[in-house]
């Protein structure tokens, strides 16, 4: 007889139901059909569709890490989209030139919820990949996410998440206060914020602390404890370093206040102007 006792409790239940059937014979059918009601059910379980978004000048091999834990879960299917390589002037520049990335990973989201409208859909995106799936949000309410998670965020500290259409249920930002990244984004261009480093502390938000640098997210032990429980349950594993953190760096705190990006535009247009 098939061991349901390291199972759940419903399976434990449904044991002892199969043990008080006496008859040899009659508790092997039972067995059987249970077997296949069981099987039956995994067919039927709801689909979740994991969508990562990588950042700038990368091509994402984290993506592959989380392929594989995943790998072996029928019900989760993982996809990688982004939007090429994407370089560092282009990221710099406003506006203009981010809207290409946008419109294709937004275009690519509509192709998957198009395809699998039944499935739940989970969102990880990294770095420029959460300034794009935030413009997405705002913008395009026909894509529904039930879950999203960010990390190395550049999107504004005190954006709007109570003005978005179809908020996800369950949104977590991964932040990690040695990330000088998301402040440099802030302090070098325009639309850009610091949330990956210091969070939103908004309502709306779980921001979970780490002891982290831009890409110490990838690490595969942090993918393992901290990401799975989510994207697979929408668990939100608590980091043990929230409790005890320290305060960000002081080169840190001085990037994020110092305007660099107006002192910039400020020599620019002096420049211009003694040409």
């Amino acid at each position: 007889m098939p061991d349901f006792t390291k199972s759940n409790a419903k399976l434990e239940e449904i044991s002892s139901y199969l043990d008080a059937i006496k008859k040899p014979k009659d508790r092997e059918m039972a067995i059987r059909a249970t077997l296949i009601a069981l099987e039956m059910g995994k067919e039927v379980q709801e689909k979740t569709i994991v969508v990562l978004i990588h950042g700038i000048r990368t091509f994402a091999e984290w993506q592959d890490k989380v392929k594989n834990e995943f790998s072996q879960d029928l019900n989760i299917t993982v996809i990688a989209i982004g939007y090429d390589y994407f370089d560092l002037l282009r990221f710099w520049c406003p506006w203009y030139f981010r809207n290409a990335p946008i419109r294709r990973v937004e275009q690519q989201l509509r192709n998957i919820t198009s395809e699998n409208s039944h499935a739940k859909l989970v969102v990880v995106a990294h770095s420029f990949g959460t300034y794009i799936i935030s413009k997405i949000l705002k913008s395009s309410p026909d894509i529904r996410i039930e879950r999203l998670l960010l990390c190395g965020s550049i999107i504004k500290t005190d954006w709007r998440w109570d003005l978005v259409p179809q908020r996800p249920k369950l949104i977590l930002n991964d932040v990690g206060d040695r990330d000088i990244f998301p402040v440099l984004a802030k302090a070098t261009s325009w639309g850009y914020g610091a949330s990956g480093t210091f969070g939103f502390k908004a309502q709306e938000v779980n921001d979970r602390f780490h002891h982290c640098k831009h890409s110490d997210f990838f690490e595969l032990d942090h993918i393992k404890n901290y990401w799975v429980p989510f994207l697979k349950e929408a668990h939100i594993a608590q980091s043990d370093y929230s409790a005890s953190r320290i305060q960000p760096s002081k080169i840190i705190k001085i990037v994020n206040v110092v305007p660099l990006k107006s002192l910039l535009a400020g020599l620019v247009l002096l420049g211009m102007m003694t040409y």
